[in-house]
């Protein structure tokens, strides 16, 4: 999370431009419900050997969520969306990428500290 989040503040691009070039293909929309799913379900089963178990389970159940609402929306949806993201909110990249460090900060705090 930590090294995403440099990239990004670094170079947005590198972000932007992967997503956009394979928005269309269907193997980026599966990886983004799955990752969702297993990542929420890490945080779910892992929250109680962390400093914040409430925030991290909360954490995972709204990661949990959000893999839902991407599988319901489907494929389609799913690219209009990311589309319509990048248009409105293409230029808040960067600030992205500071959230994303300090997100990873926050977790190796919880998990580590």
């Amino acid at each position: 999370m930590i090294l995403a989040g440099i990239v990004i503040v670094i170079n947005p691009l590198v972000f932007s431009d992967f997503i956009r070039r394979y928005t269309d293909k269907r193997w980026l929309y599966i990886a983004a419900v799955v990752a969702r799913l297993v990542i929420g379900v890490i945080f779910l089963l892992s929250a109680s050997q962390s400093r914040f178990p409430a925030t991290l389970t909360v954490i995972g159940w709204v990661i949990v969520a959000v893999a839902v609402v991407l599988f319901l929306i489907g494929h389609d949806r799913f690219k209009r969306l990311v589309v319509l993201l990048f248009e409105k909110f293409a230029h808040l990249l960067r600030f992205a990428g500071v959230l994303a460090i300090a997100f990873g900060v926050f977790l190796a705090h919880a998990y580590l500290g």
